[in-house]
């Protein structure tokens, strides 16, 4: 499984592989594994984020983000409920996107009681868990 290394609660399969014209998986298998890793891990809390701001956390390409927020979404990573919606006005077609996890939801509810009670949110910075950089390096 490719999350239940470090999350019993979010499990995916860790034979899952990527796919596009271009993906040699002795090269980019790794590279990708991370990425997506590193915008799970940012985005687990259930938090509502543009594109760049989960760049600003996890220092990915911003193509990168969207590509791997997508395939949050897919059966073989986790069919994820990823959703977005459009911040300020619709002109500036910026996106802002949730990812809905059970312990991620439970939070956002948590926080949007947070926010009613004028209590000040904290994001979490995204880190990758050292059993997971374990596991890639020996690959």
């Amino acid at each position: 499984m490719l999350f239940d290394k470090f999350s019993q609660n979010d499990p995916k399969p860790l034979d899952a592989k990527f796919d596009g014209s271009d993906y040699d998986d002795k090269v980019d298998r790794r590279r990708l594994a991370g990425q997506i890793l590193r915008v799970y891990e940012c985005m687990k809390d259930g938090q509502w984020r543009t594109v760049n701001e989960v760049h600003q956390v996890t220092g990915d390409p911003h193509a990168s983000i969207s590509a791997q927020l997508r395939n949050l979404r897919k059966p073989k990573f986790g069919s994820y409920n990823v959703v977005k919606r459009i911040r300020g006005e619709r002109k500036d077609s910026l996106y802002e996107y949730q990812l809905l996890t059970q312990k991620g939801t439970l939070e956002c509810q948590q926080h949007q009681s947070q926010l009613q009670a004028g209590q000040p949110k904290n994001t979490p910075k995204a880190t990758v868990p050292k059993q997971l950089k374990r596991q890639l390096s020996q690959e």
